[in-house]
């Protein structure tokens, strides 16, 4: 009997490894292969034996992937892709583009930042995205899935909650300094304060809206008005006044030190982000594979 030309590991195990290595997790890669966590543990093991070194760290409830393990990943996410591919094209299946929807802050602050992982398990996947800070209209324009800031009830689409949020108020470490101590909600009244105009998503705070909320007593407010919360995040950074923080935006900002909180006061936001899609339209496969990840990512 000729010997096989390829040295290759179990590939039961390898598919095992791929799901849990794309997951992170034994127990989400058994439900996709309709097998238990611990046969899953078990072909991993195998794949461990068969290399002779570790492929994960097993931490406290959760896992991931040792050097070896990203290693081995990379080239199995690609190998299976490239499989995947040829399977498509022997089905005469074209590929099929799927197209996301967002707000220019949403997909510059949360979606693009979190995409390298995206395409690092998919490095062939056609992503489209429409950028529009006035709602899109899922009916009229050709998306399949929006992100989209509100209650969750829109008439014609079905919405799936990612996360809430919660506000505060930020600014440069420049105009900061220059200000003095902006600790309290009369210090934030009487400073320049940067405010998103007449375009915004259902629920969005304006800054008198913000301070009610707050408790501020009524006053005049010196607003400079910008309608992209994007824009207003670089005039914040450009010291041009305090902004109100959605923490999903701005928290890298604060933690690299860009921004600055101000005070103690935040209020949580009216409405939270969701996913959303056509009710009377079917998700492709792909539209699928994005829409679960997505929901991964936004549980992360």
């Amino acid at each position: 009997m000729s010997k096989s030309p390829h040295d290759l590991p179990p590939l039961s195990a390898v598919a095992a490894f791929e799901a849990a290595a794309r997951r992170l997790s034994f127990k989400q890669a058994a439900g996709e292969l309709n097998v238990t966590p611990a046969a899953i543990s078990r072909q991993v093991r195998r794949l461990e034996e068969w290399f002779g070194r570790p492929l994960f760290r097993r931490l406290h409830r959760r896992v991931e992937l040792t050097e070896a393990g990203e290693a081995f990943f990379d080239a199995v996410a690609a190998g299976f892709a490239g499989i995947a591919g040829a399977a498509r094209a022997l089905r005469g299946a074209a590929e099929e583009d799927v197209t996301i929807g967002s707000t220019a802050a949403v997909a510059r602050f949360w979606l693009v930042p979190r995409l390298h992982d995206f395409w690092r398990r998919y490095p062939e996947f056609q992503l489209h995205h429409v950028i529009s800070d006035f709602m899109i209209d899922l009916t009229q324009q050709r998306v399949d899935l929006a992100v989209r800031f509100g209650q969750g009830q829109w008439p014609g689409l079905e919405s799936q909650m990612l996360f809430a949020d919660r506000i505060y108020p930020v600014a440069s470490p420049e105009f900061a300094f220059e200000r003095g101590p902006l600790r309290t909600l009369d210090d934030l009244a009487a400073a320049p304060l940067i405010d998103i105009g007449a375009v915004r998503e259902e629920g969005w705070l304006g800054w008198p809206d913000w301070m009610r909320t707050a408790g501020a007593p009524a006053r005049p407010l010196r607003l400079n008005r910008i309608n992209s919360y994007a824009i207003a995040v670089e005039a914040a950074l450009d010291g041009q006044g305090a902004l109100l923080g959605w923490h999903s935006m701005i928290s890298g900002l604060v933690e690299a030190g860009r921004l600055l909180r101000l005070t103690e006061h935040e209020i949580p936001s009216p409405g939270a982000y969701f996913l959303v899609r056509r009710a009377d339209r079917p998700l492709s496969a792909e539209a699928q594979l994005l829409q679960a990840w997505l929901t991964e990512a936004a549980a992360q």
